[in-house]
């Protein structure tokens, strides 16, 4: 029994550490912020935010600067990605 708990301890403590990498865009209470405009949503990532690596290339690419990467940021901020292209709020060079 006493093996048992002490497992699922360090199975909750390890998943807590990993999940703490994407703690930038959740606030305190687990909930990720939604931005009401691009103006806002700048003040926290300056150059928009990507769903993907793969979506801030794209942007780097096309002239673009690159964009914070933060799936749950995006997905928060959705509605601001006016071209679908996987970035919320780009900001060309």
């Amino acid at each position: 029994m006493k093996k048992r708990i002490v497992s699922v301890f360090i199975t909750a403590l390890l998943a807590a550490t990993l999940l703490g990498s994407t703690a930038e865009a959740v606030t305190s209470a687990g909930s990720v912020r939604s931005y009401a405009n691009c103006d806002a949503l700048h003040k926290r990532w300056q150059y928009g935010v990507a769903k993907s690596r793969k979506a801030a290339r794209k942007q780097v690419r096309t002239g673009h600067y690159k964009p914070h990467v933060s799936r749950a940021g995006y997905r928060a901020n959705s509605d601001l990605d006016a071209d679908n292209d996987g970035t919320a709020c780009e900001v060309s060079r």
